[in-house]
Order: C-alpha cells, then structure tokens, then sequence
C-alpha cells in the first residue's frame, strides 16, 4: 500500500495470503490499501486468499483505472474503492468473494465495465446514500493538500484538479456522496445478490439527488430473479421488469446465463473465458 503518489503503476504482481492472523480487516488489513492518489493504474495483478479486502483504495484518489485485474476468495470485497471519486473499474474478473466481488463505497463518476463478477456473496455493491457525514472541521483536508503538493513531479495543473475534486466531493457537501456511477456491460451471474444499492428506487427520498447511478447493457443470472437487485441486503425488485420499472434503468440489459453456450457473449467476454469459465462450488453451499 502507500499514499500520495502520482502515476503509479502497479501491474503484474500477485498478492495473497496477507493477514492470516485474521486482525480485523477494517483496521487496515488485507491484501492491500492506497490513499490520496493521482491518476495510477492497477493492471493485471491477481488479488487472492487474503483475510479482508484484495485491491482497495480508500480516501481522495481520482483518475485511478482498474483493468484485468483478477480478485479472488477475498474475505472481504475482493476489488474495493471506497471514498473516491471519477475512476474506471474495468475488464476485471471477480469471484468466490464472502461480500461483493466489486464494492464502490461513497465513491461518485464511478465507471464500472466489462467485468465479469460470479460466485460472490454480492456482484456489485454501491454503498452509501448520502448519510455517511463529513468532518466538517476539515483537519485532515488542509493537511492532504499540502502532502499531495509536496509529491515530485507533480504540476500545479493536477494538484489544482485533485484540491477542486476534494472540494466538490467531500468538503462541501454534507455528506459523502455515491452519484453518477455508470455500471455498464458487465456480465454479473450466480451471486447472492447481483447488485446492491443503498437507495430504494420504490421510495422518493430528498437526498436522492446525491445518489443515483446509471446502469445498462449488462447480464445477470441468478437462480432467482428476486436475487438480483437489492436494497441493503433486502429485496424489494422481484424481477428485472420491477427493477426497470422502479429505477429506470437497465433498458437494454438481459437475463442469461454466461454459461449457457446458447448465450451470445460479446467478444470481450470470450476473449477471456479460460479464465472465469471454472467449475467451482456454489458459494450457497
């Protein structure tokens, strides 16, 4: 892990087996965690078999691209962004996670495609809905400005685009925010729960215009269609179309099963399945 870094690159490598004491993850264990960053890429790593979290990063990291990572048999969400803001999640392969194979947490301008995420507890998390407060004293932010400003190499360019984005995201507002997300092609099959928002599209609420997200062109398959969309860890859309109806989204997305070789698969999909097309225990069992 680390912080206040600018183009960092991390590719290739392979984390697992990190905390195998079994601290309490939430106190920073894991397979890894990086905060205040700029513009870095994770690419082609293998995240496994560690207690809590696989890739995270927590706290004022913006332009960061996730790609072709694969995360696996994580404790806890396997590929995790948690209070950022406009990064891209793509081209992952998630699976056998105990709670989401991808989780967004408080995190908006969130870009989520081509992933395949199977065999989770939850597909795809969106947590947050506007009531996790903001230290309004604002001690850690004077700080960070400062460190990020202080990182080699960084033009005054960035650093005035990353103190604007910490402003609009988690200074001025009352609350975190988890806003404009885009979940886009992504193929989200044999979860618990395929996606789970904190927001329920049935209940008009005043701080919905602080969390709504888009969704469109994906494919879920679960044994249930009621297991597919969730608030919480309640599910109140029994169907796609209650789902549709309710939130407005999905238009174009189907129910299939990825594994069916009836199922057309769109080339991404394809170009990849030796590497998710696995026989494995359901995680039901």
């Amino acid at each position: 892990g680390g912080g206040f870094n600018v183009d960092l690159l991390f590719e290739g490598n392979t984390v697992r087996y990190h905390n195998w004491r079994s601290f309490e993850w939430g106190m920073e264990g894991g397979g890894s965690k990086f905060s205040c960053t700029i513009d870095c890429r994770y690419a082609g790593n293998v995240f496994a078999y560690n207690y809590g979290p696989g890739l995270w990063t927590d706290a004022a990291a913006t332009g960061t691209i996730y790609e072709k990572n694969i995360c696996h048999d994580n404790s806890a969400r396997s590929l995790f962004s948690e209070i950022n803001w406009d990064e891209v999640i793509q081209d992952n392969i998630c699976y056998n996670t105990s709670e989401s194979g991808i989780g967004v947490s408080n995190g908006p301008g969130m870009v989520i495609r081509r992933n395949i995420i199977f065999n989770n507890a939850i597909g795809i998390s969106l947590s947050g809905n506007y009531t996790r407060p903001n230290d309004h004293d604002q001690k850690w932010y004077p700080s960070a400005i400062v460190r990020m400003a202080e990182v080699p190499g960084l033009s005054r360019h960035r650093a005035v685009l990353w103190d604007a984005g910490f402003l609009k995201n988690y200074v001025a507002p009352k609350a975190t925010l988890n806003n404009n997300c885009v979940i886009w092609e992504n193929l989200i099959f044999d979860n618990g729960i395929a996606m789970m928002e904190q927001r329920d599209y049935h209940k008009p609420s005043p701080t919905d215009a602080f969390v709504n997200s888009f969704s469109d062109y994906n494919t879920y398959w679960a044994a249930a269609e009621k297991q597919l969309f969730s608030v919480g860890y309640t599910n109140p859309y029994e169907s796609l179309e209650a789902w549709r109806e309710a939130s407005a989204r999905d238009e174009h997305s189907q129910i299939a099963n990825p594994r069916d070789p009836a199922t057309k698969l769109p080339d991404w999909a394809q170009a990849c399945r030796k590497d998710w097309d696995i026989k494995m225990r359901s995680i039901f069992n």
